[in-house]
């Protein structure tokens, strides 16, 4: 089929479309005396022209019957659940043992999320559109919070540029980025303690070492030459002992430094390499 780009041709496949008549059964908003173009079914769809006589009898049963509808209603309330596994299996393509309608839209986001969001120390930070639906909000600060975390540090909102309705992909990325570059400071603003205690260490060592010398020879000078042993080995012990101590310091230093170095460069791979996946993701083909 030649598919062309005009209302001409849109009119003619709703004319061939087996599902049209579907359209006369629900109510179509009528602005400025227009029947609107209907997009937002995602949040909330068109009324169907048959739910006032359905909701109208739910009303009357629990009019009649008070809380015996749960058993005698026409369509008893208890059942809900098993009433709609059959119909609901074939919009979601499933048998109607693998369904279940159930609770409510918070509860079952935190329901969804509970399964895939396992948050650790060095991964619990959620990005997501900047004031997002109040049910989507309240779902991910429970889980946030479920997992012992502030939501203040680990949801990331990202919200559209001024004057534009929709995120771009070039801010959810700096998003992602400027979240990375922050973990990566957290995660090295100790290590330069280290190497300056790897680096310092020797050095106060040797310092103590000349330290020690200068005694010993400043008693060998004071005594003309006849000073004792004791003396001199007193000296040279306590410049032998601090370049030890210094030398034991600086090298616990140098290979903390060294670990702490190899595991952040980890993260940061891990970081670098889950943001790629995520950047693919955003730009496969819809």
């Amino acid at each position: 089929m030649n598919f062309q780009n005009s209302i001409t041709f849109a009119q003619q496949m709703d004319k061939q479309d087996e599902l049209r008549s579907y359209r006369n059964k629900f109510h179509i908003p009528v602005i400025n005396g227009k029947e609107t173009i209907y997009f937002t079914g995602n949040s909330l769809g068109l009324q169907p022209k048959s739910t006032a006589a359905y909701i109208n009898q739910e009303l009357e049963d629990w009019a009649k019957w008070g809380v015996e509808g749960h058993f005698h209603a026409k369509n008893p309330w208890f059942s809900y659940h098993e009433q709609f596994a059959k119909p609901i299996s074939k919009i979601v393509g499933a048998l109607p043992k693998e369904v279940v309608v159930m609770n409510n839209l918070t509860v079952n986001l935190n329901l969804l999320m509970v399964s895939f969001y396992r948050p650790t120390k060095e991964r619990y930070k959620i990005v997501c559109e900047a004031k997002a639906f109040p049910s989507d909000q309240y779902a991910l600060e429970m889980q946030v919070r479920s997992g012992g975390f502030n939501p203040d540090d680990a949801i990331i909102e990202v919200a559209p540029r001024e004057g534009e309705r929709t995120l771009r992909h070039e801010d959810i990325i700096a998003a992602i980025e400027n979240a990375g570059r922050l973990e990566v400071y957290k995660l090295e603003k100790n290590v330069s303690i280290l190497a300056t205690i790897a680096g310092a260490a020797p050095m106060i060592g040797f310092l103590g070492t000349v330290i020690g010398m200068v005694l010993a020879f400043h008693q060998l000078a004071t005594s003309s030459g006849q000073a004792e042993m004791g003396a001199l080995a007193e000296g040279i012990y306590t410049a032998m002992t601090t370049t030890v101590a210094g030398l034991i310091v600086g090298i616990i230093a140098y290979m903390g430094y060294n670990h702490l170095v190899v595991r952040t460069d980890k993260v940061v791979h891990q970081m670098e390499a889950t943001a790629v996946d995520f950047l693919d993701l955003l730009n496969e083909p819809a």
